[in-house]
């Protein structure tokens, strides 16, 4: 299955039921600039890359959680 299709699953699913949210890492990372989010075999995250959507992802619950 592509990437586009999952993802187009992802978001149905989300929409269909209130508990869940999509959470766009994959996007996100590949979105992001290749020389500061990408170790240099290009296949896995740098440390400080992963930390920062750790953060942006406890901030959207932490919102979630206050707002609704």
């Amino acid at each position: 299955m592509g990437q586009s299709l999952l993802r187009a699953v992802a978001q149905e699913w989300a929409v269909a039921h209130s508990n869940v949210d999509y959470f766009p890492s994959y996007e996100i990372v590949q979105n992001s600039d290749r020389a500061s989010t990408w170790e240099r075999d290009l296949r896995h995250v740098r440390g400080e890359g992963s930390t920062h959507y750790e953060l942006f992802l406890r901030n959207y619950l932490d919102r979630r959680a206050r707002f609704g």
